[in-house]
């Protein structure tokens, strides 16, 4: 009989409370960086700042640095104003595209020259709060049946 996969829940972000931040002409390949996201993608801001410190990729450093960049962009955006806290932020969405090329070239045999090309990428974070969990009627009916009988006995 085959295992069966937990699926990881999925979580709903608060659009509404969100903020961005982009890293341009990365010199890094998108090749090299896609990885590094995939670890950190939806996780808590804290939780990936800490993962990104101890990792052992160069690209780590840039992408620590845009995700506190987006922190705090959404400080400035919200301010007071915020339903919650830094501590509550989740990277929303975080991705890498192709940012073009740096064509150069290298010293080959026989007094030739090769070229090899510099990829660049982009990458760009959003973080936002949960968004807040609304009780069905179903749910109503369970918590109020459970709250009743507590009462009783």
């Amino acid at each position: 009989m085959p295992k069966k996969i937990k699926r990881k829940q999925k979580l709903v972000f608060w659009k509404e409370y969100e903020a961005r931040a982009v890293l341009r002409r990365l010199r890094i390949s998108w090749r090299k960086i896609k990885p590094i996201l995939d670890v950190i993608r939806h996780k808590k801001v804290e939780d990936a700042l800490m993962v990104l410190d101890v990792m052992p990729k160069r690209g780590a450093r840039p992408v620590a640095k845009l995700i506190r960049s987006c922190i705090s962009n959404w400080q400035n955006k919200f301010g007071a104003d915020a339903p919650v806290g830094v501590d509550d932020l989740y990277i929303s969405e975080i991705y890498v595209t192709h940012g073009g090329m740096l064509k150069r070239w290298r010293p080959a045999p026989r007094g030739r020259a090769h070229m090899y090309r510099r990829r660049l990428s982009h990458v760009f974070v959003k973080v936002a709060p949960l968004a807040p969990q609304e009780t069905t009627s179903e749910q109503k009916n369970v918590t109020e049946t459970a709250t009743d009988k507590s009462n009783q006995g």
